[in-house]
């Protein structure tokens, strides 16, 4: 007598989770918040390209800045107004380290955030995940990727902290694909 229920348990069905391989976990294990990584990953690796982005503007910034005011023969004036005092010495340096500094800051943050983002879709990487969360609340001095960045590290301390994550992370380092290690997770009670 054959069942008509379509999700028994058949070894000729190829959708069946039979033939899926689990990893050996401890029985109290729950699905926690593994869901969440993707969506972290993605917006770490969105965040780190905004960042990218600020770096370059940064470091062209380092290059045009001081070429302008030399150009324009000392310190900006308004028209009609008598010249004013000539562009101290030095302050094209200052310019350059000032704006190259900041520049290659947010370029370094920037890379480590696509590529802890990158990573952490394979779930691989958690403390270089931990770090470019961190690092992320350098970009204070340029302000604008601050209230994003703050908002990223908040929820990304609670995903990476949740003890569901970081055994998927310990599966991700074992070898076992994205795929199995949500699969595994997924069939965990909630």
């Amino acid at each position: 007598m054959s069942s008509n229920d379509p999700f028994s348990t058949n070894t000729h069905n190829p959708y069946s989770f039979q033939e899926t391989p689990s990893a050996q976990m401890p029985g109290d294990v729950q699905r926690g918040l593994v869901h969440h990584v993707t969506a972290l990953s993605i917006l770490i690796i969105v965040q780190g390209s905004l960042v990218t982005l600020f770096g370059l503007g940064l470091t062209a910034m380092a290059v045009v800045m001081p070429a302008i005011l030399k150009a324009q023969g000392g310190m900006p004036r308004q028209v009609g107004m008598p010249a004013g005092p000539p562009m101290p010495g030095g302050v094209e340096l200052i310019l350059l380290a000032v704006y190259g500094g900041m520049g290659v800051v947010s370029l370094a943050i920037g890379a480590m955030g696509v590529w802890a983002g990158i990573r952490m879709l394979k779930f691989r990487g958690r403390t270089l995940g931990f770090v470019a969360l961190s690092s992320g609340l350098l970009t204070i001095a340029g302000c604008y990727c601050l209230p994003t960045a703050i908002g990223l590290f908040i929820y990304g301390l609670i995903v990476l902290l949740n003890e569901s994550v970081r055994q998927a992370f310990e599966m991700g380092e074992q070898g076992y694909t994205a795929n199995e290690i949500q699969n595994h997770f997924a069939r965990l009670p909630v």
